[in-house]
């Protein structure tokens, strides 16, 4: 997934989902933007050479581990959007299935 060289940033349960357009994505779970935890981020594939510049978070639940997520374009009644599907350890070791609809990345 990604390179640190001190190899203290964990990167978890990468897939791939496609946007509108077509293009490519990548979403993952990740510690190397701030939270211990784990918050789910993306990027383009295409802008993959611009990382970390280019990522986007998805999550950011301070202290939660989110992970593994899944995420799928829609259009409901014309109105384009995204429904994602990830998996949060609300209380360890119990795990939650979580989800959000929104309409930009």
């Amino acid at each position: 997934m990604t390179s640190d060289s001190a190899d203290n940033q964990n990167d978890l349960a990468p897939s791939f989902f496609f946007d509108h357009n077509g293009n490519a994505h990548l979403a993952w779970g990740t510690t190397a933007f701030g939270d211990p935890a784990g918050d789910i981020v993306h990027m383009k594939v295409s802008d993959r050479a611009s990382y970390p510049n280019l990522v986007g978070r998805l999550t950011s639940t301070p202290g939660l581990p989110d992970h593994s997520p899944r995420i799928v374009p829609l259009t409901i009644a014309g109105q384009k959007a995204f429904l994602m599907i990830w998996v949060r350890i609300q209380t360890q070791p119990h795990n939650q299935v979580v989800y959000r609809l929104f309409s930009a990345l």
